[in-house]
């Protein structure tokens, strides 16, 4: 029997706890299946990225560390060059941003993942 692998695709679950959104730990629900793992990266990269469009940062953490890797300075510095003036204390990310300077946000905020993928092996 050939094995092939399939990369589903799933979108992470959160939970709202009366303060703030939650990933729930429950790996997701299956969005979309894909054989090629380049197709793949790329479509979980623009997945993730299109979920920050409007998005409250703030709405995901109780701070920051909890959402990217990199220091409160070094998120304003980038921000800045991304969207301009950034306001870290009520960010929302402006609605109607390029693909590419959302996957630029959502690179500083690594920690913050919406989709993610599982590799799973179908028998052919």
């Amino acid at each position: 029997m050939a094995m092939t692998i399939a990369y589903v695709v799933n979108e992470v679950s959160f939970n709202y706890n009366d303060e703030i959104y939650r990933n729930d730990g429950d790996g997701g629900q299956p969005h979309k299946i894909y054989l090629d793992e380049n197709e793949v990266k790329e479509a979980v990269l623009k997945l993730n990225a299109q979920k920050f469009d409007g998005l409250e940062v703030w709405n995901y953490c109780y701070d920051i560390s909890e959402i990217s890797n990199l220091e409160r300075k070094e998120i304003d510095t980038e921000l800045n060059k991304i969207i301009g003036q950034a306001n870290m204390d009520s960010l929302t990310i402006p609605e109607g941003l390029s693909l590419a300077k959302l996957k630029k946000i959502a690179s500083i905020f690594d920690k913050l993942v919406f989709y993610c993928v599982h590799e799973v092996e179908v028998i052919d």
